[in-house]
C-alpha cells in the first residue's frame, strides 16, 4: 500500500527531491479497515438483464426488474422492513452486461437511504 502511496505521491508531485518524498511516505500511518464491520450485511445482485435481488441473512427479495414506474421501490420497500437497529452493509454484485442505468438508479436508492458502507464484489456469502 505504501508502495502505492508513494507511486501516486512521486507522479502527482511537484517535489523533485526523492529521497525527501521516500523518507515522508515512510513516516506515513496506514490504518486498515477493521476486520469485523458493523452492521446487517445485505448482498444485492444484478443480472445480465438488469433484474436486482437481494438478501440479507435468511430473508430474501425475489428476483425483479426495475422499470419506469416502480423503478428500485421493491428493494426500497424490502429494505425498509429490515430495521433500523442496524446500520446496512451492502456488497453489490453486478454482471458486466447489466445495464449501467440500473447501477446508477441502485447507489441513488442507497444514498437516499443514508447508506455509506458500500462494496462492489463478485461474490456475496451473507454468513460472513
Amino acid at each position: 500500500m505504501k508502495l502505492f502511496l508513494l507511486l501516486g505521491y512521486l507522479l502527482f508531485s511537484k517535489e523533485k527531491n526523492v529521497e525527501e518524498v521516500i523518507i515522508r511516505a515512510n513516516e506515513e500511518e496506514l490504518a486498515l479497515p477493521a476486520a469485523g464491520v458493523a452492521g446487517l450485511k445485505v448482498g444485492i445482485s444484478i443480472d445480465a438483464l438488469g433484474k436486482v435481488e437481494a438478501q440479507a441473512g435468511a430473508e430474501k427479495l425475489a428476483k425483479f426488474a426495475p422499470n419506469e414506474k416502480a423503478g428500485m421501490k421493491p428493494l426500497d420497500d424490502w429494505m425498509a422492513k429490515l430495521g433500523k437497529e442496524d446500520p446496512l452493509n451492502v456488497s453489490i454484485q453486478v454482471h458486466g452486461e447489466a445495464r449501467q442505468q440500473v447501477v446508477i438508479d441502485l447507489l441513488n436508492l442507497l444514498t437516499q437511504k443514508g447508506i455509506t458502507q458500500i462494496t462492489f464484489t463478485d461474490h456475496f456469502d451473507p454468513k460472513k
